[in-house]
């Protein structure tokens, strides 16, 4: 009353459809990127079946690859809700934190690898993250009309931001054109393999930035403004048209930069550069742009709870997927480490390991030959885990198979070798033990 006291927050109108907002950015964000994670892993299941089956879909594959596929493009069309509703930077910020720890939930609920520890503790950190991320960052003026956006975006600062965003983009597709491979080399350098990594994790990120200001631009033009807006007058605008096209073309661009690196890269090194990059270039972009900047309330907090969230993402990505290559990507498998602290630590690898002569004999059963290993053996799977782990590759399985193949071989080889000398010394003994004729 005569200005004596202040309007409470929960009564004013506008802060009212603020925080309404603020709600819908982020559960919209965070729906998103739970969908996306549910509808890939059931893409990885489906693949999972189609491979134990031989390489042929059966009908539940099928139905999950169905599913799969049109989950994963309406979530992934739905991601954009949220900048409608908040800033590309708390927007960018929900959805790859949420579709992290939605994928390691869902791919233990799917069987497609068990939930260790760095899964819980990275969940974990990264919620906190995104929660203070939220908390830092403010809120303030996130919707702007057509007129707004173009002044913003014409700014020298934001010509200046895209302009380097665009060369980076145009020389990383110049570096695939001229290295280009018709399938991925295991032969190639370790330079030129993280240059690839490098220039499609840059393509993704970039095209994801862009991605997200077109949003932002054909979402503007629908906004009610002083001087006109509405529905009609951003169909009607050449500006929601030219931001539309963008953003598709830089979505069907970030999804192929995505593919290329998951199939022509090493997964352990483009997954994780691929998702810092892509939350850095969208949080840069949204901030330089977008002035986004102004409504920080503690940059220290805010650079904290970035890098929390972060650490939590290379937990979920990089531990999990470490894991399963260093066990084989199987329990049941009778590869066991060679290091001999975690050998002494499990009883089954010291049985598994310790010999007898009655091993040796080839009159052993084939179902008991099956689970020792032999010093041949041994050797061979040893080399062949270290050139896994030098490969570091989620998909450990394949050279499992490898493994598998390259020790039965060696069995084979060395049964041969031992139902020979076992021949020999019998036909030796044989011909020692026969009775010799007296002497006149």
């Amino acid at each position: 009353m005569d200005g004596k006291y202040a309007v409470p927050a929960f009564l004013d109108v506008k802060s009212r459809d603020g925080n309404l907002n603020l709600v819908l950015c982020v559960v919209s964000s965070a729906v998103a990127g739970i969908g996306i994670g549910l509808f890939g892993c059931l893409l990885s299941a489906a693949d999972h079946i189609r491979r134990r089956n031989g390489g042929l879909h059966t009908v539940r594959s099928r139905f999950f690859s169905w599913i799969g596929m049109i989950g994963s493009v309406v979530f992934g069309l739905a991601s954009l809700v949220g900048l409608v509703f908040g800033s590309v930077s708390l927007a960018t910020v929900v959805r790859a934190g949420s579709t992290l720890p939605a994928n390691a939930i869902f791919s233990q609920m799917f069987g497609l690898r068990p939930l260790v520890r760095d899964d819980v503790l990275g969940t974990l950190v990264t919620i906190s993250g995104i929660i203070s991320f939220t908390i830092f960052q403010g809120w303030s003026e996130y919707q702007h009309d057509q007129s707004e956006f173009l002044a913003r975006m014409f700014a020298p600062g934001s010509i200046v931001w895209m302009s380097i965003l665009f060369i980076l983009q145009a020389l990383s597709s110049c570096w695939l054109y001229f290295h280009r491979s018709t399938k991925r080399d295991s032969r190639e350098y370790a330079a030129a393999a993280r240059c690839r990594a490098v220039a499609a994790t840059l393509i993704c990120s970039c095209s994801s930035a862009f991605m997200d200001l077109a949003a932002k631009g054909w979402s503007s033009s629908s906004k009610v403004s002083e001087s006109g807006g509405g529905v009609s007058f951003g169909l009607a605008s050449p500006t929601f048209w030219t931001a539309l096209s963008l953003n598709v073309v830089f979505l069907i661009l970030m999804r192929w930069s995505t593919i290329y690196g998951c199939r022509r890269c090493d997964v352990l090194m483009f997954v994780p550069l691929n998702t810092t990059a892509n939350i850095i270039l969208s949080v840069a972009s949204g901030m330089i742009c977008l002035s986004e900047y102004k409504s920080v309330k503690s940059w220290p907090g805010l650079w904290t709870a970035g890098l929390s969230m972060l650490c939590g993402i290379f937990m979920l990505v990089t531990g999990p997927a470490e894991t399963m290559a260093g066990a084989g990507m199987s329990c049941n498998s009778w590869i066991e480490s060679p290091d001999p602290a975690k050998s002494q630590s499990r009883p089954e690898t010291q049985t598994r390991r310790t010999l007898s002569p009655a091993d040796l004999s080839p009159a052993t059963s084939p179902a008991s030959s099956h689970d020792r290993v032999i010093p041949r053996e041994r050797s061979v799977v040893e080399q062949s885990e270290e050139d896994l782990r030098s490969k570091a590759s989620a998909l450990g399985f394949v050279y499992l198979n490898r493994i598998h193949r390259r020790a039965a071989r060696a069995r084979s080889e060395i049964e041969g070798c031992l139902a020979e000398n076992l021949s020999d010394r019998r036909e030796t003994a044989g011909t020692g033990s026969a009775p010799t004729e007296p002497q006149p």
